[in-house]
């Protein structure tokens, strides 16, 4: 295969504002902006994970015909990214998140969500074959008019027929996507990524392992709730439950790291990496990005994820240090007996 992951993709941009104190912002009010940023958004964050992970990663859909969709293909070439079957479409204005943090690193989004029927089924069919695995997004699955529904149903059966991976991120609209469309995707999923919040809408469960059981029933999939500093909580059918811990950092901006989970979770299944170095990886790149301000450029770097897994007592192998890139990986901590004889 050419690429490792195809991305169904509305390009979208980030606009960023950090304010002083905390919400709620109350109208009539007045707040200091103390810092701000323009950057890829939406699946732009899983993608540039994925690709400086050492993955190659296809993103397949519209540019906006604006500074905003020339921005985003700028970006995203820096980033390593292929942006051939990215269309600037004209007339096609650019998606726009308008994202409002606080000083405890909360946010909240205005966003602008539009689409774009620039092309048919056939195209992104015919894209998906030259790519071993699938990442769909479940905000292209609320609307039956919209053109991305019926793409990502068939996109999603077509994984099914190949038996490629498909990841599966529901988002903050889960509890809107279409019944049916949420069951063909679980139907057809390998990997189903939420957070405690996504995965209570979905459950009425608001306890993420508990979550986690009830939808691991609808489903053939591994399950990956998310609860932020509580770690992360993997099951599925074949997989007996277990909790991740996460990685302890300041949070400064949870902006983008659930995208950052989920783009170095990717990468690492698709490298064979067993499912506890598997989580282990994604949890450091989830708590990298917590650590920091933005989304987009600002996710985690190859340098960051080596160095925050070697300051938690894991060993990455020389090879992926000379490559820049990590090419294989198994995350184990010495217990104290092999620390003891590793001393003598």
């Amino acid at each position: 295969m050419q690429y490792d992951l195809m991305v169904l993709t509305l390009s979208t941009v980030d606009s960023i504002l950090k304010i002083e104190g905390r919400f709620p912002v109350e109208g009539g009010c007045t707040r200091r902006v103390l810092d701000c940023g323009l950057e890829p958004g939406g699946e732009g964050n899983l993608m540039i994970v994925f690709s400086r992970m050492g993955g190659r990663v296809l993103p397949v859909g519209p540019l906006g015909d604006d500074h905003y969709g020339a921005f985003l293909r700028q970006s995203y070439s820096e980033q390593g990214i292929d942006v051939s079957r990215l269309r600037t479409v004209r007339g096609y204005r650019s998606p726009v998140a308008n994202c409002v943090v606080d000083e405890a690193g909360v946010h909240s989004f205005l966003s602008t969500i539009t689409s774009c029927d620039f092309a048919g089924a056939p195209l992104f069919l015919e894209q998906f074959e030259t790519c071993r695995a699938l990442f769909l997004s479940g905000y292209y699955m609320t609307d039956r008019a919209d053109p991305y529904c019926e793409i990502s149903r068939l996109l999603a059966l077509r994984a099914k027929e190949r038996s490629a991976p498909l990841f599966f991120d529901p988002g903050p609209l889960a509890a809107s996507i279409l019944p049916d469309m949420l069951e063909t995707v679980f139907s057809c999923a390998t990997v189903i990524a939420l957070n405690d919040e996504e995965a209570a809408l979905l459950t009425g469960e608001h306890d993420p392992v508990l979550a986690g059981h009830i939808l691991s029933e609808r489903t053939d999939a591994l399950l990956l709730v998310k609860a932020g500093s509580r770690g992360c909580y993997a099951v599925g059918r074949n997989v007996p439950g277990r909790r991740y811990p996460a990685f302890p950092v300041r949070t400064v901006d949870t902006m983008g790291a659930g995208d950052s989970f989920l783009g170095a979770f990717a990468y690492a299944w698709l490298q064979d990496w067993e499912l506890e170095t598997c989580v282990t990886f994604a949890n450091a790149s989830g708590a990298v990005k917590a650590s920091k301000f933005g989304t987009g450029t600002k996710v985690p770097t190859f340098d960051e994820m080596l160095a925050i897994l070697e300051q938690n007592g894991y060993t990455v192998p020389e090879i992926c240090r000379k490559a820049r890139r990590f090419t294989e990986l198994r995350l184990h901590k010495p217990t104290d007996r092999e620390q003891t004889e590793h001393g003598k």
